[in-house]
């Protein structure tokens, strides 16, 4: 996901929750002006730069997870953005509508990939097993010879 849609999918759920409704709203709360915020909304790679996304997430509390918003690794939301009860009394419930299809389409779209690597990891976990096991094997034959006295070695004297 690029930084550009990040950034539109942190504004859609800001709006949802009430907490700006326009760009002028942005800037009020990132004491910019509202062209800086509109270039970047806008996908102008001038203006949406890392530090844009950390001085608007700083401007929002940290709602957001830094890492989601720059890398776009990680939740959407902080712990403590997850662990907020979010009121929904929107006018757009069709947009709220899509904004979750959206979130819920990624979570499952994470969910498939985890699994993969779990299946992945399980494979390695039994291969790296049957390895263990045939290496015990191979000491205990290497033990069961050891103990062996090989014939006609004997000491004559």
């Amino acid at each position: 996901m690029s930084k550009l849609q990040r950034l539109n999918d942190a504004i859609n759920y800001l709006k949802i929750i009430g907490e700006i409704s326009t760009q002028q709203d942005i800037a009020d709360k990132m004491r910019m002006h509202k062209s800086t915020i509109s270039s970047a909304i806008s996908g102008n790679e001038k203006y949406l730069t890392d530090s844009f996304l950390s001085k608007f997430n700083f401007a929002f509390k940290c709602i957001f997870n830094e890492e989601w918003m720059i890398k776009g690794f990680g939740a959407m939301l902080n712990d403590s953005g997850v662990q907020r009860e979010i009121i929904l009394e929107s006018k757009n419930s069709n947009e709220q509508a899509l904004f979750y299809e959206r979130m819920l389409d990624k979570k499952e779209k994470k969910i498939e990939e985890l699994l993969i690597q779990i299946g992945q990891l399980q494979q390695e976990i039994k291969a790296l097993k049957q390895d263990k096991k045939i290496a015990q094997e191979m000491d205990n034959v290497s033990d069961a010879v050891g103990g062996l006295k090989p014939t006609g070695t004997e000491s004559q004297g």
